[in-house]
């Protein structure tokens, strides 16, 4: 455990008698980023190591070269465990919340941007490479000068399993139960619970129904 950072991260988000129960641990090299009206929210009980950052490694990465990126400037909710994976990166801009629920599971130098709100159910799972985000990051006008590219919020339902080298985009809503097979890119919901769907943006489509995964 990389103990200096845990002490910081934990000071510089908390009260001091929640800060001593050290809720965040964090591993390895890191990169903390926490602007001061970043937050983190607990709406379960808070104890030690409930998250953890950069403490798993996956074998397709070189982990002597990996940094955890944890930029906070907005909200985080969290709803119970939390482990985010050593190379990843955690970005919440300064009015966006990120939503986790219990035994939210990211690694292997995936990302998560938000600018307006990520939200995620219980028992998720999220690959290798895998980036998901709210925003186009920059802005498009028509030929009127009408912004046409605001940023959406991405909606992730219980027990989804986002396979590696996958896009999540924004305005995506996930239902229940779902599988997002490798390489997928995400543009339109997927509404319907116990299924594997992939393809990339219009053309991905449901390729199997009635199924259920072990996290």
């Amino acid at each position: 455990m990389n103990v200096l950072k845990t002490i910081l991260i934990n000071l510089k988000l908390f009260s001091i008698p929640i800060a001593l129960r050290f809720p965040i641990k964090v591993y390895g090299n890191i990169k903390l980023s926490v602007v001061r009206r970043g937050s983190v929210v607990f709406t379960c009980p808070v104890k030690a190591g409930i998250i953890k950052l950069g403490q798993n490694y996956v074998g397709t990465i070189d982990d002597k070269y990996l940094r955890t990126v944890w930029m906070v400037g907005g909200t985080i909710i969290v709803h119970g465990k939390v482990n985010v994976g050593a190379g990843c990166a955690i970005n919440v801009d300064g009015n966006a919340v990120l939503e986790l629920g219990d035994k939210f599971f990211i690694t292997g130098r995936s990302t998560i941007i938000a600018r307006k709100k990520v939200v995620f159910g219980k028992q998720c799972l999220v690959s290798w490479n895998v980036q998901i985000m709210d925003t186009d990051f920059h802005s498009i006008f028509d030929s009127s000068s009408l912004y046409i590219n605001e940023d959406k919020p991405i909606y992730v339902g219980n027990k989804v399993w986002i396979g590696c080298n996958s896009s999540i985009l924004k305005g995506v809503t996930i239902g229940n139960d779902v599988v997002i097979a490798a390489g997928t890119v995400v543009t339109k919901n997927i509404l319907s619970s116990g299924v594997v769907y992939g393809g990339v943006g219009k053309d991905g489509n449901i390729l199997r129904m009635g199924i259920t995964w072990k996290p």
